[in-house]
């Protein structure tokens, strides 16, 4: 499991710099500070999902004041020096969050579930985060001041220093307070450059004859049909989607299930994936130079940054898929069917769509 989280903050970073993203992330902002339905403003939600994905928005220094954003994901965000004053964040996500800075004071964080977040110097008093969960984030220097934190669970956080006093820690759980704070995921301004060297350990790990042998018992699982992340488990460290990095250039893919595969930085050059099934995996990075992709099914993946130089999709179902920033030349689609996907930034000399259906294409 790597512990560095460049891909996850840049696809998600990125996605926002296309012009259709950054127009209705504005608009749900403007929604949510004025009592509106900001979750229509964002458009479609993959299948089953109830939340909001606000994840990698760039609202560093935002006047978000009284803003409601409810149930909004707000994972590897960069709010750090914004103002939500008054804020209500219910129920939020706010795992690898940047809100060094940010001022929280008498907004209502309740419910919410923060993981490895930065919250340096975060100016909360009067905060209420009644039956919220802290988990290994960095509270260094926040004001707590009069903060109601009631019932909630804290753990694995540095908060020294920080001021709790007038707190209300009623049935609060805090348990491993940290001494020290190692940061798991970068700062937007320091994503792309931490690339490379998650890419180089994401691969050097795969020599090791565990993972080798584990990555086989993976593909074996994955041609079956069978729920490949239980083969994953015994050797994963915890994250069972875990393949960034992985070795299989040249393989013989066909009719794989890599549903939700995390392929980050993998060499897939050359692999052959015909009418495989590749729905919410993420590839920021890998290499498909030359990988075949006939027939194969992606719904609501992240292809972003990846390298597909030549690589054939003829024939497959590409729905809400990001191809933000990755190499396109030569690519081929011919007869695909492309929905409400974009190739933003990507470079595309020689991509052949003959035949394609596409609605909702972008470029």
């Amino acid at each position: 499991m790597l512990s560095i989280n460049a891909a996850a903050t840049v696809w998600r970073m990125e996605r926002w710099t296309e012009p259709l993203m950054a127009a209705r992330l504005e608009e749900a902002l403007e929604e949510a500070l004025t009592g509106g339905d900001w979750a229509a403003a964002l458009g479609e939600r993959p299948p089953f999902e109830l939340e909001t994905d606000l994840g990698g928005a760039p609202l560093a220094g935002r006047d978000l004041t009284g803003i409601d954003l409810t149930r909004a994901v707000l994972d590897f965000a960069d709010l750090s020096r914004a103002d939500l004053t008054g804020a209500v964040l219910l129920d939020v996500s706010a795992r690898h969050t940047d809100l060094s800075g940010t001022v929280l004071v008498d907004a209502d964080l309740s419910a919410s579930r923060l993981s490895e977040a930065r919250l340096t110097g975060c100016r909360a008093s009067g905060l209420r985060a009644v039956q919220t969960t802290v988990l290994t984030c960095d509270l260094s220097g926040a004001d707590l001041t009069g903060a109601d934190l009631t019932g909630g669970i804290w753990t694995g956080n540095l908060t020294d220093p920080a001021a709790f006093e007038a707190a209300v820690t009623t049935g609060t759980q805090n348990s491993y307070p940290a001494t020290t704070w190692h940061a798991t995921s970068p700062r937007h301004g320091e994503a792309l450059s931490a690339l490379a060297g998650e890419r180089d350990a994401a691969r050097a790990r795969w020599a090791a004859p565990e993972q080798a042998a584990n990555l086989e018992d993976v593909i074996r699982a994955a041609k079956r049909g069978d729920d490949w992340t239980d083969a994953r488990y015994p050797a994963s460290d915890g994250n069972y989607t875990d393949l960034q990095g992985a070795p299989l250039a040249g393989r013989d893919l066909r009719g794989v299930d890599l549903f939700g595969a995390e392929l980050d930085h993998a060499d897939l050059s050359g692999a052959d994936l015909t009418g495989a099934r590749l729905n919410k995996i993420t590839t920021v990075g890998a290499d498909f130079t030359g990988a075949l992709l006939d027939g194969a099914d992606l719904h609501w993946a992240v292809l972003s940054r990846g390298d597909f130089t030549r690589a054939r999709f003829r024939n497959a179902t590409v729905h809400h898929v990001l191809f933000v920033n990755a190499v396109l030349d030569s690519a081929d689609f011919t007869a695909a069917t492309i929905t409400d996907t974009t190739m933003y930034g990507a470079t595309r000399g020689g991509t052949l769509l003959d035949h394609a259906t596409t609605d909702g294409l972008r470029h």
